[in-house]
C-alpha cells in the first residue's frame, strides 16, 4: 500500500488540533473515514452481489466495520452527554 505515511501524518496533523482532540471528534474521523472507503467499494467496486449488483463481501465486512464505527459514534456522544448530567 502507498502513501500510507502521508496520509498518517495528515491525520495525525488533524487529531493534534486542539479543536478536534475530543472523543467525539475522533469517533466522528473514524467513522468518516470508514464511510468513505465503503463508499469507494460501493460504488466503484462492485461485487456483483445483491439486487444493485454492488453487495460484495468486501462491502458486507466494510458494512459491519461502518456500523461499527457509526455505534461507537453514538456511544461516545451519550456517554458525553451523561458526563454533563
Amino acid at each position: 500500500m502507498k502513501n500510507t505515511s502521508s496520509i498518517a501524518q495528515e491525520l495525525e496533523s488533524f487529531l493534534k488540533n486542539g479543536e478536534n482532540d475530543s472523543a467525539s471528534s475522533r469517533a466522528e474521523l473514524a467513522e468518516f473515514c470508514v464511510e468513505t472507503i465503503y463508499k469507494f467499494v460501493k460504488f466503484n467496486r462492485s461485487e456483483g452481489e445483491d439486487l444493485d449488483g454492488r453487495d460484495g463481501p468486501e462491502r458486507q465486512g466494510l458494512g459491519e466495520v461502518l456500523d461499527a464505527a457509526k455505534n461507537h459514534k453514538f456511544n461516545t456522544g451519550m456517554a458525553q452527554m451523561n458526563k454533563k448530567i
